[in-house]
């Protein structure tokens, strides 16, 4: 993940906007490049899919997560391969798609993983989404 993108990240949970795009879009160019230098990485795939989605190229970013994701599947690598289907949800999320965005939760939380109730109730990375009944229902479906 680039400098920028992580940047972009903490300008946008400080709710600074123009700052965040800009920093966005910089994490964008930057990873373009390496997506066509590196296509089988799905790193660049996963993280230009969430620089898209954040400056709001819907399609563009889903294609790359599910790249990402297809590249590294849960299937053939059970750690490495679950970053990925988490940032396809923060794509969905930020994209809009909720419940594309709660299923692959939902499956994160359904494997052994990193991903817990407890982390998604904190983490600002979900704010999105945090207050779509599907995601109570799937915090709670998953505390029992």
């Amino acid at each position: 993940m680039p400098k920028s993108l992580l940047v972009a990240y903490a300008y946008r949970l400080s709710g600074e906007r123009e700052k965040s795009l800009t920093s966005y879009e910089s994490a964008r160019s930057l990873l373009e490049a390496e997506v066509k230098h590196s296509p089988d990485d799905p790193r660049y795939h996963s993280s230009l899919g969430i620089a898209c989605a954040a400056l709001g190229r819907k399609e563009e970013a889903i294609r790359e997560g599910k790249q990402a994701v297809e590249l590294l599947p849960v299937a053939r690598d059970a750690f490495y391969g679950l970053p990925y289907v988490e940032d396809l949800a923060f794509i969905y999320a930020l994209s809009g798609e909720t419940e594309a965005a709660l299923e692959r939760l939902d499956y994160l939380l359904s494997i052994p993983s990193w991903i817990s109730v407890a982390w998604l109730r904190m983490d600002p990375q979900w704010d999105p989404i945090r207050n779509h009944p599907g995601f109570t229902n799937l915090l709670d479906k998953h505390s029992r």
